[in-house]
């Protein structure tokens, strides 16, 4: 893909009536206003929209945390892991609007996301992928980057899309997807 096909831009509260409707389709019916509201409780956020000419085609929903803090928030347990105080990057979301994908749009808010990790000077970038029927939704994008999975969780967002009402735009509610947990080293 050239770079004049699409251009990334930091998240305007603008942009919101666009974005929503590409949140939903790819994350859930009101999964994305929960957690915008709780991350922005506890993180500074980084979100980055990425856009075809003048259309806004997807987005990308990041902080920056310790991978004890990371970990935690996928309820995951930190007791074996050393260096707790380890600076991440979480990439809590990222979806392209359905007819924009396998186009490299994807690829191009990965570059983004990983760039400023590393100009952070922060040691990992950790973010999930979903697995359900349909296979697992970013698969090729983690081969492609060199991530590794770190764990994969069944049911992830079973009990919280039940208590939330949130609506997988594969499973419905309840959510029956499975998390897989990926990570990839910055510092070597």
């Amino acid at each position: 893909m050239s770079k004049d096909s699409c251009h990334i831009l930091p998240f305007t509260e603008a942009m919101l009536p666009d974005l929503l409707p590409i949140a939903c389709q790819g994350l859930g019916e009101g999964y994305f206003v929960s957690q915008l509201k709780h991350l922005k409780e506890h993180y500074t956020l980084d979100i980055n929209c990425v856009f075809k000419a003048d259309k806004l085609i997807g987005f990308s929903l990041a902080y920056q945390c310790t991978i004890e803090g990371a970990l935690c928030d996928y309820g995951l347990d930190v007791s074996s892991y050393a260096d707790r105080d380890r600076q991440v990057y979480v990439l809590k979301s990222m979806v392209i609007e359905e007819s924009y994908q396998r186009q490299g749009y994807g690829t191009e808010l990965m570059k983004s996301a990983l760039n400023k990790a590393i100009a952070n000077q922060l040691d990992a970038i950790i973010l999930a992928g979903w697995k359900s029927v349909e296979g697992t939704n970013i698969e090729h994008l983690m081969d492609d980057f060199g991530f590794e999975v770190i764990c994969e969780i069944q049911d992830f967002w079973h009990a919280e899309s039940i208590i939330n009402q949130y609506q997988c735009p594969v499973c419905g509610c309840p959510c029956n997807c499975t998390a897989i947990i990926y990570s990839k080293d910055l510092k070597m």
